[in-house]
């Protein structure tokens, strides 16, 4: 029911990895397992604040940058100097970078430098993170008279201000139509963003030569414990590579695997 269509497509083109476990059900402490390929009990990184910054030696664009890449950031860090890190490009000297904002910079990155070097792309919007405002276009692409509501949402239990006038349930599953609808709104919002990135690829004619790497720091869910949590639903996210010609395509596994593998993996 989710309008994905980028990502469908991307997925389809390559390898998905179904269930995969983040370190930590916060976004600090699991994108600096992204960064350094460690637990948060290596790194010093427990929680998003009052935690230790990452030691930049041998993070992922630091060893990237040493073998030649130009390597870009924007959006969701959190670990202070970007350079220090490795980042040759993108978000100058601030701790945290949590700023919605278009692609220009990161367009005008890829103009500078594809097919002269080879790029890493740390492309972290703050979609579809709260406060989840998408643009009405997404919000009209869904009807929530037809969304699917999980058995998980059950009459009764309400508030009285949800009980008056609407019927013991009825409130509650309405309640969770609307916050569903900006999730999948936002969702939408992203898959737009990561289409108009694969557009800029194909024009810069490094499309064919780009792995892509999709994966998402915390689990999210409406009605049940999610963020902050050490519960399924906080801690478990997709993951797929996708490179035509390198990464078999239409291949799916459902095994457990660890966020913690995105770092070798790359690298190798």
């Amino acid at each position: 029911y989710v309008h994905t269509p980028m990502l469908d497509r991307l997925a389809e083109a390559g390898t998905v990895f179904t269930t995969a476990h983040l370190p930590m059900s916060r976004c600090h402490p699991t994108l600096a397992s992204f960064l350094s390929g460690r637990w948060p009990h290596q790194t010093g990184v427990y929680y998003n604040y009052g935690t230790e910054k990452l030691a930049p030696r041998n993070s992922l664009p630091n060893l990237l940058k040493r073998a030649g890449y130009a390597t870009y950031v924007e959006g969701k860090y959190w670990e202070g100097d970007p350079r220090e890190m490795g980042f040759t490009h993108g978000a100058g000297k601030t701790a945290r970078t949590f700023v919605r904002k278009g692609q220009d910079d990161l367009f005008a990155f890829i103009d500078e430098v594809g097919g002269r070097q080879p790029m890493f792309i740390w492309w972290a919007p703050l979609i579809p993170h709260t406060p989840h405002n998408p643009p009405q276009k997404y919000v009209d692409l869904y009807d929530p008279a037809e969304m699917p509501v999980p058995s998980y949402v059950q009459p009764g239990s309400l508030a009285p201000a949800e009980e008056k006038g609407k019927g013991r349930g009825k409130g509650k599953r309405r309640g969770f139509r609307e916050k569903e609808l900006l999730s999948y709104a936002m969702e939408a919002w992203l898959d737009d963003g990561v289409g108009q990135l694969v557009d800029k690829l194909e024009s810069a004619g490094q499309h064919e030569n780009t792995m892509y790497v999709f994966v998402i720091d915390n689990g999210w869910c409406n009605g049940l414990v999610s963020k902050g949590s050490p519960f399924e639903k906080g801690v478990r996210t997709p993951i797929f590579f996708s490179l035509p010609g390198t990464v078999p395509g239409a291949q799916r596994f459902d095994d457990l695997v660890s966020t913690l593998d995105l770092y070798p993996t790359m690298l190798d």
